[in-house]
This record gives C-alpha cells, structure tokens and sequence, in this order.
C-alpha cells in the first residue's frame, strides 16, 4: 500500500502565512477554509488533472506535540489530500497497520459538518490507541506531498518550532467523488517529484 508521494507544482508557491492563523492555540489546533483561500492559481492547476476541491484545513501541531493516531473518517478508505507543510523541519507524518482482531471505533460528535454514518451517528474521526496498531510509513511532509489520509497516521513534532499544516480533500470534477489515493497518484503522475 502507498502512503505518499512528493508533488511538484508547475509553478512558484508559497502559502506559509496563509496556513498560519490569528489565534494561536496552545495546543493541537484545527480550522476549516473556503477553497479558493489559497488562490486561483492551485484550482486551475489541479482542474488540468480532473481534480478540485470544495475546502482546505488547516491543522496546528505545537513544539514536541504528537497528533494522536486516527483517520479522517469513520471507516478505512485510501483517500487522497494534498498537504503543504510548514515549519518544525525533521518533524514527520507517519502511518500504521491496525493488529489483527482490531476494531476500530468512532468518535462521535454532535457537529453536523461531520461525517454520517449508516446508522445516522455524526462521526468526527477515528481515533486508533498506538498499542493497537504497528508502523507502516513516515516521511517529512514537503510542499506538497499527496497523501493517505484514509488510514491511521499521525503527526510528530520533535522540533522547538510549530508545525502548520494546509490539508486539500481532492474530488473527481467529474463525479464529484472523494479521490482514492492511487487514483489520485496516477492523475498527478506528471507532477511526481
């Protein structure tokens, strides 16, 4: 299984104050923005692969803080976001295999931007204890690396500096479909690094 691959954009970017937030927190920190929060020139370039996105997030993680292990949803799928990284250099993204016998469980909120499952719960994440799982892959998320989001990971961040994340969900323009991870690697072939 596939967990990431370094992107190299056809042009000149630079979103480091952009994935920075007023509100500082202290410590692991989330917030949603609209897609076009990162300007026009990222939508047209993605559109050339079939690819758009409805919304970026940008996640915090502080000085020698460790994002728990989870998923972006409730269930185990390899979809794809792509991420640019900034700050905390050395510090590393990393993805694990559930041990056998497993079951995961879902963290339940009352927010309804959340996900839904069949049985109608409001589904924030999955959280994944470490003693339940083992590694599978790390890498130092560059600007930007496609990556896995469906599986467990988590990020570590052994610096002194904070660590900013902007994460894109990537959709299909054209069935406006979350994009597996190799689907998505395979219409970015050409902007493999």
């Amino acid at each position: 299984m596939k967990y990431f691959r370094h992107i190299k954009l056809p042009f000149e970017h630079d979103f480091s104050e952009l994935a920075k937030w007023d509100d500082l927190p202290d410590n692991l920190g989330y917030s949603v923005r609209d897609a076009d929060f990162l300007g026009q020139q990222l939508i047209d370039t993605l559109a050339q692969y079939g690819i758009y996105f409805a919304h970026i997030a940008l996640f915090h993680t502080p000085p020698r803080k460790m994002l728990p292990i989870h998923t972006d949803t409730y269930i185990l799928p390899n979809f794809a976001k792509l991420n640019f990284v900034y700050g905390a250099k050395g510090s590393s993204m990393n993805w694990y295999k559930l041990k056998p016998g497993y079951e995961v469980v879902p963290v339940v909120t009352d927010d309804q931007k959340r996900y839904r499952t069949p049985t109608g719960s409001n589904v924030a994440y999955v959280s994944i204890p470490g003693s339940a799982c083992t590694i599978a892959a790390r890498t130092s998320v560059g600007t930007p690396t496609l990556i896995n989001a469906g599986q467990p990971h988590s990020v570590l961040n052994n610096t002194d500096e904070h660590r900013w994340c902007i994460s894109i969900p990537l959709r299909a323009i054209s069935d406006d479909r979350k994009l597996e991870f190799a689907e998505a690697d395979e219409m970015l072939k050409d902007l493999h690094a």
